[in-house]
């Protein structure tokens, strides 16, 4: 983040004193229509507001989740959208809305202008220095997953056993660790990792959103107890968020062919996985 608000203080202060790259210009592929186009454009958007999630998969261990998580997912959601819209205004001063569209790697033009060549360089080191902890955040969160349902009887067993000595998963963690080199195996490039990852996690958003139709009649027969926070402008926001998720995937799925599927066929062998492993959960009880 301090790297990041650097890099737009340079914007806004600093003159262009370095010449444009030479590119070729970006072009939209022909019989693209608008909606396809912006839909695609929302799949790196998706990910990079991603992550609001990883905390939760960490409740459990969380001291005061009450106060904590609260504070964790909307000021760290707020935070985030801070950071980027304000980048993305440092890079719109800087290359205007024609070098935007004109360059692929935005943010290497723009403080290569500023700074030149070594700017460029700082900037790659920043971004990798981002990459890793992104990395280590996922690595850190991934695996709750994974324990907690080998801990609830829907994997196996092995997987929930904590390290004696530093409480960690690790037989959870070797199994993400190899599952995640597999996926890298076949990526032809981030862009593939970032489209299967929005793909598949959004569908569970989106699953997970259209939940809470059922919690309020649930509660509406006096089945749960009412919760102590309400979505604000319900039912629109859960509405809206669904509908939009569902547009976006949809068009991911008709545009980015096989790849796409793929990764929507991965997560739906979750199912048969859930009965196998639920069905002998009910026979060894």
């Amino acid at each position: 983040v301090i790297g990041i608000a650097g890099l737009c203080v340079a914007a806004f202060t600093l003159p262009q004193s370095h010449p444009a790259t030479v590119v070729e210009a970006l072009t939209r592929p022909p019989g693209t229509s608008f909606l396809q186009a912006l839909a695609l454009a929302m799949i790196a958007v998706l990910f990079a507001y991603d992550g609001w999630t990883d905390s939760t998969y960490v409740a459990g261990e969380v001291v005061n989740p009450k106060r904590t998580m609260p504070i964790a997912i909307v000021w760290g959601t707020w935070l985030v959208i801070a950071v980027y819209v304000l980048t993305n205004i440092a890079y719109l001063h800087v290359l205007g809305p024609a070098g935007v569209a004109q360059y692929e790697a935005v943010g290497s033009e723009t403080i290569r202008r500023l700074l030149g060549s070594w700017g460029a360089g700082a900037l790659a080191v920043l971004v990798a220095v981002s990459t890793f902890g992104t990395t280590n955040g996922a690595i850190l969160t991934g695996p709750r997953v994974t324990q907690a349902m080998a801990a609830d009887g829907l994997l196996w067993k092995p997987l929930a056993r904590l390290d004696p000595a530093r409480g960690t998963p690790s037989l959870a963690l070797w199994v993400q660790g190899v599952l995640a080199c597999v996926w890298l195996w076949f990526a032809g490039g981030f862009e593939d990792v970032s489209g299967w990852f929005v793909t598949t996690s959004w569908a569970f958003y989106a699953l997970t959103t259209a939940s809470l139709f059922v919690q309020r009649r649930r509660e509406a027969r006096g089945e749960i107890a009412a919760p102590s926070y309400r979505t604000p402008l319900y039912p629109l926001t859960p509405i809206l968020f669904v509908l939009a998720t569902a547009l976006i995937i949809f068009s991911d799925l008709r545009d980015s062919g096989w790849k796409a599927w793929a990764g929507v066929g991965i997560a739906a062998l979750g199912f048969p996985v859930y009965a196998l492993w639920k069905g002998r959960r009910a026979r060894s009880a």
